[in-house]
């Protein structure tokens, strides 16, 4: 039986808050990333973008040195109504709505690539800025741990133990308390339902707690769920959903142990040769957020170069990859950069206009025209398996943006700076 816990509200997990965002008067500002000159494509520029995205996400009172002035204050009474501060965090995607499960899983992978390719970051002077983006979420996650045993559901336990990679009682409790998050919130059924179980969250909770410890109970964990929940079989896709082959990684990485390296080389090698390609090269997981999980794959090819598991190949792989979302050879897929990028993104608060005063983010996201505030650096859903788009902002299945759509593409960016 779960144990309910009042994280978010004394209803609801997910914080589906419907209050209207607020914007301050934009100035007519150029690209906040300066350019490199890196060629073809600035992944120095773009990883500064990709990281300045998660400012447009925020949520909370906004710091001082908040660099997308558009943005204001929001959500400012998260937790009133069970006695916590529960401000802060991202919202998820275009909306206004906080979900921990993929916020998590963001945050995880945004601190993976500051941890391996720690020199990207440094090259492209990016490490304070990638930092400061871990630390708005894990601050809202530690906010959310209001007591002994207190979370909703083993996967979000488990995904959050990661991100944090530190308490082992919130480990512990995911391990003993099992049962669906969802199950606890059922308002997150339509939006973030766990397809897969938990098995996978405990095995990526216990191989990040093991590399940043290095207890080996946290290593006998890992193996233990590895046999349970037969997750030595490669999934088809890296995604908020789907941990395991991210857990290949981080336990090779944290071992050297063959059995992971193969493992990761196996499901690398799969999905490489037995998805689905566009056209014109976008490897093709899923209609929903394409981009993202080609993005995310490309992270993990950069990590198995790391490893040394045929590394020219996964590199050259993932660069692709990235360049596809780049524009080669179509079309820019990321807000402000290239010439062709995306100018409608559904996303509520950029569609607002200059204004001082509260905007209806659903008025404005039915205006036509470009969205008022540039969305720097956010990397929307991406096309069809036939390559087609459209840039229109009601199309929220390929023109959305979302933290996990840009999590893997950080840190693929940071991996093709270290490299290039």
């Amino acid at each position: 039986m779960l144990t309910k816990i009042f994280l978010l509200g004394a209803a609801t997990f997910a914080l589906l808050h419907t209050g209207e965002a607020l914007v301050a008067r934009l100035e007519d500002v150029p690209n906040p990333c300066k350019t490199t000159g890196m060629k073809p494509f600035d992944y120095s520029q773009l990883l500064c973008m990709s990281v300045l995205f998660y400012e447009a996400q925020r949520s909370g009172e906004l710091p001082g040195d908040q660099r997308l002035t558009w943005r204001g204050d929001s959500a400012l009474k998260d937790g009133s109504d069970v006695g916590h501060d529960l401000t802060g965090g991202y919202f998820d995607a275009g909306d206004f709505v906080k979900f921990g499960f993929p916020m998590a899983f963001s945050t995880t992978l945004l601190a993976w690539g500051l941890i391996d390719f720690s020199n990207g970051y440094s090259s492209a002077g990016q490490t304070n800025h990638g930092k400061a983006a871990v630390k708005w979420a894990t601050d809202y996650f530690l906010k959310c741990h209001t007591g002994h045993y207190e979370f909703y559901g083993t996967e979000l336990a488990g995904e959050t133990a990661a991100a944090l990679a530190a308490a082992y009682m919130v480990f512990k409790f995911a391990n003993e308390k099992r049962g669906s998050y969802s199950d606890s919130i059922p308002e997150v059924k339509d939006f973030y339902k766990s397809w897969n179980g938990f098995g996978d969250e405990l095995l990526w909770a216990a191989a990040w707690l093991y590399r940043a410890t290095g207890d080996t109970t946290y290593l006998d964990k890992a193996k233990e769920h590895w046999d349970e929940f037969d997750l030595g079989d490669p999934p088809t896709e890296f995604s908020w959903d789907s941990k395991a082959p991210g857990a290949y990684a981080v336990l090779a990485l944290a071992t050297g142990n063959d059995l992971y390296k193969n493992t990761l080389k196996t499901c690398l090698d799969n999905m490489r040769h037995d998805l689905p390609y566009t056209p014109a090269g976008l490897v093709f997981v899923n209609d929903w957020g394409s981009n993202r999980h080609a993005a995310n794959l490309a992270m993990l090819a950069m990590v198995a170069g790391k490893l040394n598991i045929d590394a020219s190949t996964n590199r050259q792989w993932a660069k692709k990859q990235i360049d596809y979302m780049l524009g080669d050879p179509l079309h820019s897929y990321v807000v402000g950069f290239g010439s062709n990028h995306p100018k409608k993104p559904h996303h509520a608060s950029s569609s607002c206009p200059d204004m001082p005063e509260k905007c209806d983010p659903n008025w404005a996201m039915n205006q036509d025209g470009p969205n008022p505030q540039t969305l720097w650096g956010a990397l929307v859903g991406g096309p069809s398996q036939d390559d087609s788009y459209s840039d229109s902002r009601p199309d929220y299945q390929h023109n959305e943006v979302a933290c996990d759509y840009n999590a893997g593409f950080t840190g693929a960016l940071a991996g093709l700076v270290e490299h290039h």
